[in-house]
């Protein structure tokens, strides 16, 4: 299966709170109401993250996030079935200027892979890393030495986890990007899903954190990449 995602950050003048019980109670709605080619819908809603590496002089690259979009397709053809369909561009769509920052949204289209280690289990606290590639980095490598320091700080820090495999850019084709928003906005190279153990999940994912960038200074960009921690809330 393939998944769309979509971080966003709340419109103007609005609370954490007011958005996540908009998107909640009154998108989610109006998204149940025509499930169309999507498989299922889930919501993250942020309650803590990290943005940006030490020692950043500010917070220029890389803007806050409220909850994070899951949408799950058969295939492209579902995917571009859906976003083309007259109920998403008519009421799902235009429904995003209540409660979304639109220009800064991160949209992306990942293949999700199989499960490693343990899967969610209640309780748990779900980690989201968006990962971004130093330039001139060949995707090959950033995918070996990803998938390296990822098994060297699973290992050692004992994290159940799930990790997804690497992100690709929704093209305007696939109606990803465009409906979404966020055209200038940084593209990303990868999602890493964290599962993290009842009790400290900052704790738990700085530990990994630690780990993950050790000696990993060359292939990826930390001031760039950023992770949420988040509470799963399913749609459908």
């Amino acid at each position: 299966m393939i998944k769309v995602i979509a971080a966003i950050r709340r419109r103007p003048g609005m609370t954490h709170q007011e958005y996540v019980k908009y998107i909640t109670e009154v998108h989610g709605a109006i998204a149940a109401k025509n499930k169309m080619t999507v498989r299922k819908y889930v919501q993250n809603h942020v309650v803590d993250a990290a943005f940006g590496a030490t020692g950043d002089p500010a917070h220029l690259n890389v803007l806050p996030r409220d909850s994070v979009t899951e949408l799950w397709f058969d295939d492209m053809a579902g995917l571009a079935l859906c976003f083309s369909d007259p109920y998403t561009r008519e009421e799902i769509g235009p429904d995003g200027v209540h409660f979304s920052d639109l220009p800064t949204a991160i949209s992306l289209l990942v293949h999700e892979g199989e499960p490693h280690g343990q899967e969610s289990a209640p309780g748990m606290a779900k980690a989201m890393w968006f990962l971004k590639a130093r330039e001139n980095v060949e995707p090959e490598q950033f995918l070996a030495q990803w998938a390296e320091a990822d098994v060297r700080a699973a290992d050692a820090s004992g994290l159940a986890r799930r990790v997804s495999e690497p992100a690709l850019v929704v093209d305007e084709a696939g109606g990803g990007a465009g409906y979404f928003g966020g055209h200038d906005m940084i593209r990303y190279d990868g999602l890493q899903t964290l599962w993290l153990e009842p009790g400290d999940p900052v704790a738990a994912i700085r530990g990994y954190e630690e780990l993950f960038l050790k000696n990993q200074t060359e292939w990826l960009d930390s001031s760039r990449s950023f992770w949420l921690i988040a509470t799963e809330h399913r749609i459908f």
